[in-house]
């Protein structure tokens, strides 16, 4: 089931309810770019976080619209460098998020 219409107008209470649905939806959540306190990355991001929806990645960067990752991971957050392969950095806490449902 939809929650809205796909030619329904933009709303931002309905932006923010979609994402909680696609962060619960998810296996893993990797935030690539998000402005520290500010912005719906930051919001779903910090809903994700907050709400225990699904485990939250985000890349390193230093530019404006990537101040807030560094944030997010000191709220819980865990960084991909992605010059490593992921299998040992996300992949690993998948199979407990796996395991610990299955119990």
């Amino acid at each position: 089931m939809c929650d809205s219409p796909p030619d329904e107008h933009f709303s931002a209470q309905k932006a923010i309810a979609r994402n909680h649905t696609i962060y619960a939806l998810g296996d893993a959540a990797l935030v690539v770019a998000a402005r520290d306190g500010a912005g719906g990355s930051w919001r779903g991001a910090t809903d994700c976080l907050r709400g225990g929806y699904t485990p939250l990645y985000t890349l390193e960067g230093s530019n404006d619209d990537m101040l807030g990752n560094a944030a997010l991971c000191k709220l819980g957050a865990q960084h991909i460098d992605l010059l490593k392969p992921l299998e040992g950095q996300m992949f690993k806490s998948l199979q407990m998020n796996y395991l610990d449902m299955m119990t």
